[in-house]
């Protein structure tokens, strides 16, 4: 299974077309490219706290929060996503690099 990145995100997501029309969806993927940046600690700037973007970044990750309209788990069913395959997708590499 291939890894998810903040680039390959976008070719998994099945609707894309939604995302021209649809501005929530469009940012309901932002956020999730932005969390797969933080979490693979590829900050956006030099003032960037890696570690604490990569903590955040996992809490939002793993926590199962269905009340929030941009969790985790909300962002993945509005685009389609299976929830379990993309976090291991997007996870899978850093627990690979520590074993």
């Amino acid at each position: 299974m291939m890894e998810l990145n903040a680039g390959s995100i976008r070719g998994i997501v099945q609707d894309a077309d939604d995302l021209v029309r649809n501005p929530e969806l469009s940012l309901m993927l932002a956020v999730l490219e932005d969390a797969i940046a933080c979490y693979h600690s590829r900050g956006l700037g030099p003032r960037d706290n890696l570690t604490l973007l990569r903590r955040q970044a996992l809490d939002w990750l793993t926590r199962e929060d269905w009340a929030s309209p941009f969790s985790f788990a909300n962002v993945c069913e509005a685009l389609s996503l299976d929830l379990l395959a993309t976090r291991e997708r997007i996870m899978g590499r850093v627990r690979a690099q520590m074993a």
